[in-house]
């Protein structure tokens, strides 16, 4: 009588090799896109928040003579309680009567963000402007 042989189940540490290979390569590839997405998503968050501290200004300015500062505008709480307070520092500064200087600074990761090849860790707003442009 023959015994038929044992057939062995499972994978070779070939085949288990090529599937790790696989997936880091992946991995490397996708990683730096889903953190540039998450980068621009949070840019977005902040330009919101600077459009509406820029419209905030002009109904003051309408109905007063200079713009507003962080406390007239009663925006000191929005600033520290804002989602992108975790990744910005949002500051206001009055810049004369006429004018102001509304900056983001980019906190710790989010100072990598770019705009193709502009740098987008400082967006800046006045009434006239926002720089950088690209960034926009």
């Amino acid at each position: 009588m023959t015994l038929a042989p044992i057939r062995k189940s499972g994978f070779s540490l070939i085949e288990l090799a090529v599937v790790v290979l696989l997936v880091t390569l992946l991995a490397t590839l996708t990683i730096p896109a889903i953190h540039s997405s998450l980068r621009k998503a949070r840019r977005v968050e902040v330009q919101a928040l600077l459009s509406d501290i820029q419209l905030r200004q002009e109904r003051w300015r309408a109905e007063r003579p200079a713009f507003g500062s962080t406390a007239e505008l009663g925006i000191v709480r929005l600033l520290e309680d804002h989602p992108s307070s975790r990744w910005y520092r949002v500051a206001l500064r009055q810049d004369g009567p006429n004018s102001y200087l509304l900056t983001a600074q980019a906190k710790g990761s989010q100072s990598e963000d770019r705009q193709g090849d502009s740098p987008c860790a400082e967006l800046v707003v006045t009434r006239e402007s926002r720089l950088p442009a690209s960034c926009w």
